[in-house]
């Protein structure tokens, strides 16, 4: 899948090993990141369109 940000759009940190996850037909991505025992945990959510 090929994610295009809007204008505009910060990136915070990094994408590099964190988990992602999005419904069908909605442009909501969910972030999950590792925390200090080696489990996802919700991070946050970011609008997005699928190109």
């Amino acid at each position: 899948m090929h994610l295009t940000f809007y204008e505009g759009w910060v990136k915070e940190v990094s994408l590099v090993g964190d988990s992602l996850s999005k419904d069908k037909n909605s442009r909501e991505t969910r972030i999950y990141k590792k925390d200090e025992n080696k489990k996802y945990q919700y991070y946050k959510s970011l609008d997005m369109i699928s190109d």
